[in-house]
């Protein structure tokens, strides 16, 4: 399948890819049709995990690895009236989601790390509402901040800003002037820190390198994966409303087969979703936990 962008700046292969996967998610639950009603509770989750999510069911909203931003709490100096354009919009690793001010210059928007981080890059993805001129600032408090990066040029789109020297509790976009008669736009806000991250992030196919077995499992899954060279690799689980809720692994791996165990007798019977980065590479699987 062969897929065209006519706007290309404005989102990223992770963000278009995540548009198109719940569009074919849509499209395979239309035709998602049980009309065999004999099977019991255990065998229809393992139908599903065959087919796809039962119509209904959110496929979770899940961050790039380490994002630093992700669901944290935002406040902004204003929102567009009667809108849904909420400033939580720009952490929630939601493309369709967004935040918009009123219609007005010098207006902002801070994220609250809840405490002191460092970072070292900050990619914004503006809507076409942006402000051609803005600062990112850094403050331990909300009255006194330290302005890090001041363009006065911007052209809307995303904005990766890297080589930063960031440093403290809150992040301030601060949108000096619009681009238009409307307000500032935004739809996220991703944080990270250099040293930390897998750059780049690519999704690749779940069966060409990953396994999660047994799934259905009653307690404990293992997740194997294979690498070929030198990578920094992480395993995380998700529930099915797109919170993380567990990291088996996270770090440094030379080249060759690698297992890992999620135990989880704390949580209850569900679909959740297995995340394994390899290097820049996303890979992510169904699983189906029953008791």
């Amino acid at each position: 399948m062969q897929v065209w962008s006519d706007n290309p700046s404005a989102e990223n292969e992770v963000q278009i890819a995540k548009r198109l996967k719940s569009h074919l998610r849509l499209l395979s639950q239309w035709n998602w049709n049980p009309i065999d009603t004999s099977f019991d509770f255990n065998t229809f989750f393992q139908r599903i995990s065959i087919i796809d999510f039962a119509p209904g069911v959110t496929f979770p909203i899940i961050s790039l690895p380490d994002d630093l931003a992700f669901k944290k709490r935002v406040v902004a100096s204003s929102v567009e009236p009667n809108s849904n354009y909420f400033p939580e919009n720009i952490v929630d690793s939601d493309p369709t989601t967004r935040w918009a001010s009123a219609f007005l210059d010098s207006q902002w928007i801070y994220i609250d790390f809840e405490k002191s981080i460092s970072f070292t890059r900050v990619k914004v993805v503006w809507e076409r509402s942006y402000a051609s001129a803005y600062k990112i600032q850094t403050a331990d408090d909300t009255l006194n901040w330290t302005t890090i990066y001041n363009r006065t040029n911007a052209t809307g789109g995303v904005d990766d800003i890297t080589n930063l020297n960031g440093k403290g509790r809150y992040l301030r976009i601060f949108c000096d002037k619009r681009a238009s008669q409307y307000g500032n736009s935004l739809y996220e806000v991703e944080v990270y820190d250099s040293t930390e991250i897998h750059n780049n992030v690519i999704l690749g196919s779940e069966d060409e390198k990953i396994s999660c077995y047994p799934n259905p499992f009653s307690s404990i899954v293992n997740v194997s994966y294979k690498t070929d060279s030198h990578s920094k690799n992480t395993i995380q689980i998700y529930d099915s409303q797109g919170n993380k809720i567990s990291e088996v692994f996270n770090a440094f791996e030379e080249a060759g087969n690698h297992i890992y165990q999620w135990d989880a007798k704390d949580f209850t019977t569900g679909i959740y979703i297995c995340n394994v980065y390899i290097g820049n590479k996303l890979y992510s699987k169904k699983i189906i936990l029953l008791k």
